[in-house]
């Protein structure tokens, strides 16, 4: 029986600290690829952050090549994924424990 092998021992994760808007990083991401780093995925915990690194990607025309992911299903963030610029969004819910009832976020 073959052994697995560790995502570790053929992935470099980095966990970049971001400055949690579209702007800050697109240069985060253009600092990457400037030194000509290679990076297959970006999962961002912000919409916003997604598409500023779509904008560095695109740039250097990388979008074939760099999978992105966001998270808060903005309409930005959709509407990125329905025209195939980024790969998926997630939406977290929120839930009235008031009235024991969901809120559907007013942006969908």
């Amino acid at each position: 029986m073959d052994s697995i092998q560790s995502p570790a021992a053929f992935c470099k994760t980095q966990l970049v600290k971001d400055p949690d808007d579209e702007g800050g990083n697109v240069l985060i991401i253009e600092d990457y690829l400037q030194r000509g780093e290679r990076i297959d995925f970006i999962f961002t915990h912000f919409d916003g952050m997604s598409l500023g690194a779509l904008t560095a990607i695109e740039a250097a025309g990388l979008e074939d090549e760099i999978t992105v992911v966001g998270i808060d299903g903005t309409v930005a963030g959709l509407d990125a994924v329905r025209q195939g610029k980024m790969y998926g969004t997630t939406w977290i819910y929120r839930f009235n424990r008031d009235t024991w009832e969901w809120k559907l976020p007013s942006n969908t």
